[in-house]
Order: C-alpha cells, then structure tokens, then sequence
C-alpha cells in the first residue's frame, strides 16, 4: 500500500494530560498506510495510550493493527491476517449491560481545535476593550477583531484552515460558537494588549509597522547599530488593514536620498525643508503631529505632494482620498489610515473642519455598534491630516492653528515630467528614504532632552520632536525657531482674512465708536453686533452666511476663537469684564458717552482696542488700571447674613 495512493485523513484526540492542564482540543495530521507508519508510529502509539481517540478513520486501525502484529510476530513474518476486531472498537457498556452509545465531539469544539493547534490562536483585548484575536495561517500572524455578530475575516480564516486541513467547509453555526467561545475568553481574560496604527512606543524604542506579509516590525533606538533593526519576533501592537501596502524593507544609504527627493519638489526653500522635517516627524509615536494645507494653481504638483508622503510614511491602495461629506465616514477613514491626504479640497464645512481639528490633537468617539442593541463601538484616533486645493479654503481658527500653511508656486513648463515616471522614481527611491528617516529619528532621541525650548506654541509636542529632528538633520536651532515662526504668522493671517468679522473688529478699534478717552469700542455683545450688522450693510457685506453670528452669544464665541489672531494684527479685544470695575479705570471713569448708559453693575463688557491703547489702560500695574482693579475686588467683606449670625450664635452656645 503506497503512501501516494493513501488519502489523508484528520485525527482528532482529546488529551486526558492536557485536559488537566485545562487546554482545549488537541488535533493531528497523519497520513495511513502501512509504509509511512516507520515515521509516525511513536506518535500513534502516544495516541492510544495516554488519550482517547474521537476520530479516525477504520482503514488506519486496521493498518495500524497489521503493523503492530508484524512487529510482534516471530522472525518478522506477517500474520496471516489481521485482527477481526481492534480493541478500541469493543462497545462499552452500561450498568444494565447495554452497549453506551459514543458521544461525538460537536463541531465547533473540533473547529477550535484546529484553530488552536494549526493557527495558534491568543484572544486578548485592546486599550478600548474590544475583543481581538491572533491567528497564524501560513506562517502570517493575523489579528483580528471579534465581532459579536458577523464571524468576518476570523471566519474567512477558520474556513480556510478547515478546507486545508480537514477537506471540508464548517457550518456557520460553528464558526459562530468558536468565535463566541474566544469573545468571552478576549473579554473576561487576563490578556490586554493596545493596539495601534502604524508607529508606537514599546519597551522604550519607537515601533514602525512595515505591514507586509510576515506582519514585521522596525525598533528604532539609538541604541541599536545604525539607530534601528527589524525584529523578527514582534510583539502584538498593531492592527493590518485590508488597505495596507507592503511597506519596502528599508536600506542603508549615503545619506543622499532624502536630501535628492526633497530637491525635486516644486516648493519654496522654506516648504522643502518643512516638507523634510515633517516626514521624520511622521514616525513620532503618539504625540499630536501638524497638519499642512497646500494650496496652488492647476498642475503645480499639490497632488504628488501628498501622495508621495502617505506612499513614503503610510503605503496604502487608498493613496487619495475626495473630501469626505458623511462625518461617519470621515471618522471611519482617520481610525483606520496614518495619513489623511485629502485631496482637492474647494469647502470645509464647520463639521468637516471641527472634526479634522480633532482629528489632529486626537478624539474618542463612542457610537453605537448595530441598531439592533445598545452596545457601544469606541472609535479613538489621532492621524495626520494633509490638505491641498486651489485655494485657502480652512477658515475657522481651531483647525488654522493646528496647520502649516504653504503656497505652491506655479510649475515651470521646462520642468514638468510625466507623473508615472516621477512616482515610479519616488518608490525606487523609497527603501533608501525610509533608512535615512529612521536614522534621523534615532538621532532626535538622543537630542530631544538636550534642547532648551523657552517658548512653546500650540502642538507643542510636535514642536519640539520637529526641533530635534532638524538639529538631526544638521539645521541650526534658532533656523527652526525662525521657520516655524514664518508659518505661525500665516496662521494668524490667514484666520484673520478667512472671518468675515475680523476685518470690522480691526476698523472698530481704530474708530471713536463709543468712547471720547480713545479710539475703540465700549459696550455689550448686543450692542457690538448691532453695530457690526449696521456696518456690514454699508459695505454690502452677506449676513446669511453660516460664518455670520446669528446672535450675541455666537459673537461672544468668535472673539473668543479670534482674539490670538486679532493681536498679531494690533488689535486687542478685552473679554467680560463687570462695568463696575471697568468703570473705576481712570479712562473710563470719566468717559461721558460711557458714562450716559445705564449698563447694570454686573453687566458684561467687550473692550476693542489697539495694542497701543491696551498696554497703557490695561498693561499697568498703577492705581486705574485692571490689575489694580482686580486686587480690590479680590478683598471679601465679612457676611453679615442672618444664617451667618444664627451660625455664630449657635457655636457660641
């Protein structure tokens, strides 16, 4: 009997020694026929002797049997014939002397079985408490999460093994009992692993996923030769998502690639090296990184921008992406990408832009997981948005000031080039890339707590990993400080240009509007929209526009929002003060305009002034001024309450 003649057949054994050691099913794959048992006859003869043997196929007793007989038989000759009957065969039987009936294992305890022993499967849970299994098919660890009612890719994974390895298709009840058995185990047990996207911090170097087949992982630390290797065991961190590319295994270079690429984009020498600190900022876990906007004519390459830096960073079949209208999509799409490069963008509503904003410094966002219950589906990212379009089109000063703004010339016809050939150029030169970019972070590691940083903007964290790695990369500290300061001034700008109130604010405190000691405005939110609204009818300004207040208390929340961009352009707007102390200021106290309204004690109060008239009403420390205001409303006088004297009277007694 050859063994290429022998079908194969799947044994299931239940173990008594590991049972008591509290493991699930064990299972084998053996082949029968008499000839390959010189190889695997210890295994069986283990098989029988210390387990119970659920199923197997008669064929292989009776080989099994043949061959034990043949080893027993006097000179090595075969028996005549083999048992009629193998002893494992033989019914037992019950008290009453009738033959018990075999129970068979179900399904899906043979299906968990398989999983366990070919897949090696681990559940755990995530930071969020969602449940997640790892499962190694064909050498490729997968992890993947447990849905309460649809088995998904797990399921795709269990009918795989079962069609490799026991020739047939579970039933989906199976599946669901299997997935519902390593749900309670992900959720109840002892194992918490968080899981990220992409970069992470882990046993004190940087991770980066390269998402490719073996599911590999870079450790980035300084002390590591070169700055970082790939590990070869690597631990459970991240999540694969079905839009990942393979990521090129990075190479040891000259130290010229990066430097080579940068040069070929079509930016100023400001944004080439903004553009180059970025892209080693990029692999920075867990802090909140700045955004960029790009905006520029037709064909001045805003596109390949992006996409070179999401190919570079986050290799992906999703390499462009339109702006998004649904805000649930939006929210599904940064969870599940690294990199937002968002291309063409001509509106962003107020959602769109509150959502991106939050995107940026990082959100959780709890939604309900099917209609048919009311279990909760926690959705927490933080990603890296990049934006292009024709034109400036972010206007609300919460997403301004978490961006970098950078114009993009108009390209030179001499220079343009098929963009096939310029993107195939990039992917060549992406192993390289990525290998200097790594070493660069390494370096900033080691430079970051050497920095002395006395003032830090907004994103400040990014700020100073981006500070670190151009002192990596050979700039100068106080170059960076001047840079970033180049596009700190744009962000005011252009929150400025982008309101439609801005401008009237700036016109409101450089007039005599409501007070004769100085130039400025003097009054109530009610009375400063009455008068914006009035002014804007003058010029033939549109009101009935979402970016318009619709009333004072709206108002009230713009100036807040403004109030930083308005003083880079020399105005200053002084927020809810009581006209009582206002009115104690020396300027106002006798001012009569002011002084002819009848404002209640504790009404609130805008101020608009130039910077000029600010620092001399507002900046001192003298007798007039707010601090000294502030200083004697700080001082309380005794309550004289009748509950404050019955509560002296009665400790007294």
């Amino acid at each position: 009997m050859s063994a290429s003649s022998e079908p194969i057949f799947l044994i299931y054994v239940r173990d008594k020694e590991a049972n008591e050691e509290g493991k699930r099913y064990g299972c084998r794959r053996l082949q029968s026929g008499v000839e390959p048992f010189d190889r695997s006859i210890g295994e069986w003869e283990h098989l029988f002797s210390v387990g119970e043997c659920l199923t197997v196929a008669p064929r292989i007793r009776e080989a099994l049997a043949a061959y034990k007989a043949k080893e027993n038989a006097p000179g090595g000759q075969e028996p005549a014939s083999a048992p009629d009957k193998d002893p494992e065969d033989v019914e037992e039987e019950d008290d009453e002397g009738k033959p018990k009936k075999k129970k068979s294992p179900k399904e899906s305890a043979i299906l968990l079985g398989l999983a366990s022993e070919i897949g090696d499967i681990y559940a755990f849970r995530d930071q969020r408490g969602d449940p997640y299994v790892r499962v190694t098919m064909n050498g490729t660890p997968f992890i993947v999460r447990l849905s309460k009612k649809d088995p998904g890719e797990f399921g795709d994974i269990l009918t795989k093994m079962s069609l490799d390895y026991g020739d047939y298709i579970p039933k989906e009840s199976a599946i669901k009992e299997v997935v519902r058995a390593l749900r309670a185990e992900a959720l109840h047990g002892e194992n918490v692993h968080p899981l990220f996207n992409r970069v992470a911090e882990y046993d004190g170097s940087f991770m980066y996923y390269l998402s490719d087949q073996g599911r590999r992982v870079i450790a980035i630390n300084p002390n590591i030769p070169n700055g970082w290797h790939i590990l070869g065991d690597a631990p459970i961190l991240f999540k694969h998502y079905p839009h990942m590319l393979p990521q090129d295994e990075p190479k040891v270079s000259d130290g010229t690639y990066l430097d080579k690429f940068v040069d070929s984009l079509n930016l100023s020498k400001d944004g080439k090296l903004m553009y180059k600190i970025n892209l080693a900022t990029d692999l920075i876990p867990e802090i909140a990184h700045a955004g960029m906007s790009f905006d520029g004519p037709n064909g001045s390459t805003k596109s390949t921008l992006i996409w070179a830096e999401k190919m570079l960073i986050d290799p992906s079949s999703i390499d462009l992406m339109p702006p998004f209208k649904d805000r649930k999509e939006l929210h599904r799409a940064m969870d599940r990408h690294y990199i937002m490069p968002i291309d063409n963008v001509s509106h962003i509503t107020l959602d769109m832009s509150d959502d991106l904003a939050r995107g940026i410094t990082g959100i959780t966002i709890p939604t309900r997981g099917l209609y048919t219950d009311d279990d909760d589906f926690i959705r927490k990212f933080k990603c890296i948005v990049r934006l292009n379009g024709i034109s400036q089109e972010v206007k609300q000063s919460d997403l301004l000031s978490r961006l970098l703004l950078e114009s993009v010339p108009e390209l030179d016809k001499s220079k343009m080039r098929n963009e096939s050939d310029v993107k195939a150029e990039i992917l060549a030169w992406r192993p390289y890339i990525l290998g200097e970019l790594l070493t660069v972070v390494s370096k900033a590691m080691t430079i970051k707590p050497t920095l002395k940083v006395t003032a830090k903007p907004r994103m400040s964290d990014w700020y100073t990993w981006a500070m670190a790695a151009s002192v990596a990369m050979g700039i100068k500290q106080e170059d960076f400080v001047k840079l970033y300061g180049g596009y700190e001034e744009k962000q005011h700008s252009e929150a400025v240009n982008q309101s439609m109130i801005a401008p009237l604010i700036k016109e409101a405190s450089r007039e005599t509007l409501s007070m004769d000691c100085c130039t400025g405005f003097y009054g109530t939110n009610e009375e400063l929209l009455k008068w914006l609204v009035n002014r804007a009818k003058d010029l033939s300004l549109k009101t009935k526009t979402v970016e318009w207040p619709e009333d004072p208390s709206t108002l009230g929340k713009m100036l807040k929002r403004l109030r930083k961009d308005l003083r880079t352009q020399d105005v200053e707007v002084v927020l809810e003060y009581r006209h009582e102390q206002l009115t104690r200021i020396s300027c106002f106290e006798n001012d009569p305009r002011i002084k002819s309204r009848h404002y209640g004690r504790k009404d609130r109060i805008k101020v608009i002034l130039s910077t000029a008239d600010y620092k001399e009403f507002f900046g001192g420390t003298g007798a007039g001024t707010v601090e000294h205001v502030n200083r004697l409303d700080s001082f309380q006088e005794p309550d004289t309450s009748l509950e404050q004297q019955e509560q002296e009277n009665s400790n007294s007694a």
